[in-house]
């Protein structure tokens, strides 16, 4: 544990989901080739569709619209079916397939289990102190073994713009009743994570599941402490949470 500013004491723990508890990115890519497989399969009128052909529908409609951005459910939503109606598909039966869609992603993405380390290290520290996850993602915590842990999960969208905008912050912070200066955040990332939670006054601690992700020289700003493991939350907890 690297203390990079004078520690404080906070009331609450946020923590990010993906890279932080859990090496996200195999997870990602098959589920990114197997939805791909699935549209393909699925559905006659996208049979030659293409990453790239998803790509740039995906760029017209953050042009058109760019709070999508804000919520990557309701984008690979609105995708899905601009591709199929671009294929000949009624509008109809265009969103019909484009929610089924949607549904077979989550799940496929959340095929998976946290690692037992990362789920009891969770459940010590919301054991001690209220404690919120923190996702720009969809994944389902519950299914992939976080459920009935977080007092609870604020996740991004229209209402609620993404990290590193601070309204996550604000809004886990309204749920937990306390002020964005009393939480300490712990993620992986060096701007939606570090520079978020710095930017909205909360406490910041990087933390990456895969240890060649915590060289905080990839940060612009500096978190306020570098953790080596989710134990030492813990031990954070015990001498700065009240």
């Amino acid at each position: 544990m690297i203390f990079y500013r004078s520690p404080r004491r906070f009331r609450a723990v946020t923590l990010d989901l993906d890279d932080t508890l859990y090496d996200n990115r195999p997870v990602i890519a098959r589920a990114e080739n197997l939805f791909m497989e699935y549209l393909t399969e699925r559905f006659s009128a996208l049979r030659s569709f293409s990453r790239a052909e998803y790509g740039d529908i995906r760029s017209w409609l953050y042009e058109l619209d760019p709070l999508l951005r804000r919520d990557v459910s309701l984008a690979r939503l609105e995708i899905v079916k601009k591709a199929l109606t671009l294929h000949g598909v009624p509008e109809d039966d265009a969103a019909a397939g484009a929610r089924e869609a949607l549904a077979r992603f989550v799940r496929v993405r959340s095929e998976f289990r946290v690692p037992e380390e990362s789920i009891e290290a969770v459940r010590k520290i919301a054991a001690r102190i209220p404690t919120a996850a923190l996702t720009n993602g969809n994944v389902d915590y519950e299914e992939i073994g976080l459920g009935g842990i977080f007092r609870t999960v604020v996740r991004s969208g229209r209402d609620v713009p993404p990290k590193p905008d601070r309204a996550m912050f604000d809004e886990a912070a309204r749920r937990l009743g306390v002020r964005t200066s009393d939480i300490l955040h712990v993620g992986d990332d060096p701007r939606t994570d570090v520079r978020g939670a710095v930017s909205a006054g909360c406490l910041s601690a990087m933390f990456a599941f895969l240890p060649r992700f915590r060289d905080t020289s990839r940060c612009t700003i500096l978190p306020d402490i570098s953790l080596s493991s989710l134990d030492e939350v813990l031990e954070l907890t015990d001498a700065y949470g009240s």
